[in-house]
C-alpha cells in the first residue's frame, strides 16, 4: 500500500551498450576466434605463408562486413521491454 511514485528510486535499469559494444565487438570476437584463427596453422600449412596472409586478410574483411551487416540488422528496430 505505497504510493505509485514511491518505488521509482529503486528501479533497476539495464546497461545499454549500443551497437558497437553490444553487437559488433562480440560478433567479431566470436567469428575471428572460432572460425578464422582456430584454423590458422592449417591454412599456413596448406597454402604457405604468403598466400595464407592474403587468405586471412580477405577473411578478415569478409568477417568485418558480415558483422557490420549483422549490427545494422539487429539495431534497426526499437526493442521494447517485456511489460508495457
Amino acid at each position: 500500500p505505497s504510493s505509485p511514485g514511491a518505488g521509482s528510486q529503486n528501479e533497476v535499469h539495464g546497461i545499454k551498450l549500443g551497437w558497437i559494444q553490444g553487437v559488433l565487438i562480440p560478433c567479431l570476437l566470436n567469428i575471428w576466434g572460432v572460425m578464422l584463427f582456430l584454423r590458422l596453422s592449417w591454412v599456413v600449412g596448406q597454402a604457405g605463408i604468403g598466400e595464407s596472409l592474403f587468405i586471412i586478410a580477405i577473411s578478415a574483411v569478409v568477417c568485418v562486413l558480415t558483422t557490420l551487416s549483422l549490427s545494422a540488422i539487429s539495431t534497426n528496430g526499437e526493442v521494447k521491454g517485456g511489460k508495457e
